[in-house]
């Protein structure tokens, strides 16, 4: 059979679906959209998906030296520009201070507001995973993915006096069948950061510029809205605020898209 989950016509339904569908921070690239339309046009009732369930994990990051070189990277582009002026201004007259506030957005959204990806491990992160979003195959829909107006919410509880760099997000995958058709064992797939191999996901990894200042026991609450890009909608775009403190005492706040 040849053609398009949204074009293709089977001749009977199907019991199983098995799609390797995850991206980049679970949901870059869209590809679940065509998963859940094939559900509905070819899965029998009781039908399972593999994977049939996912969870999209945020957890704090102390050290990342991937960080501190986009911060290094966006800094030298900010010198080189000023240098530039200076040299235009000095020897032809020409200024072009003008441009700078332009210049330096555009630098900053393309140094400081996208994520990297990385492979990390348990020892560079500030606490463990908290979940942000999780997925039931059988129940998602595409419009659920598409219209994303209530923002994603979780806690993460620092686990350490650090610095915080970022944060990132991974995500695991279970496989276990339908309620009418469960496996006999639940296998799951994490692309959590690990000592040992990592997986060809490893993790995204969005930087707090400059670093947030944290202590042992204070929680970093996180709103998250995950919308698509207008002009590609395999690409993500991300609506985060974050609040750092203790107690109710709010030390810092942090909004960034």
């Amino acid at each position: 059979v040849q053609g398009t989950v949204e074009t293709v016509t089977l001749p009977y339904m199907v019991d199983v679906i098995i799609s390797e569908w995850m991206g980049y921070f679970l949901l870059r690239e869209s590809m679940l959209d065509s998963v859940l339309i094939a559900r509905d046009r070819f899965l029998k009732p009781g039908g399972a998906l593999f994977p049939s369930h996912a969870t999209l994990f945020l957890a704090p990051v102390g050290s990342a030296k991937a960080c501190r070189e986009k911060q290094q990277t966006f800094d030298g582009e900010r010198q080189h520009f000023d240098d530039f002026n200076d040299t235009m201004t000095n020897y032809y007259g020409s200024d072009f201070s003008c441009m700078r506030a332009e210049f330096l957005e555009e630098q900053r959204k393309y140094y400081l507001q996208t994520g990297m990806f990385v492979n990390l491990t348990p020892k560079q992160l500030a606490s463990g995973g908290s979940p942000l979003l999780e997925l039931d195959l059988l129940r998602i829909t595409v419009e659920d993915l598409k219209d994303v107006e209530k923002p994603l919410t979780c806690s993460m509880r620092i686990s350490k006096d650090t610095q915080l760099e970022g944060f990132t997000g991974y995500f695991n995958v279970m496989f276990q069948g339908s309620p009418q058709n469960p496996t006999k064992e639940v296998i799951e797939l994490t692309t959590a950061p690990t000592a040992g191999t990592a997986t060809h996901w490893g993790q995204q990894l969005f930087g707090f510029f400059p670093p947030l200042q944290a202590k042992s026991g204070d929680v970093l609450e996180c709103r998250l809205r995950i919308k698509r890009q207008k002009k590609n909608h395999r690409l993500l775009q991300l609506e985060a605020a974050f609040t750092l403190g203790s107690e109710g005492n709010v030390r810092e706040k942090r909004e960034d898209t």
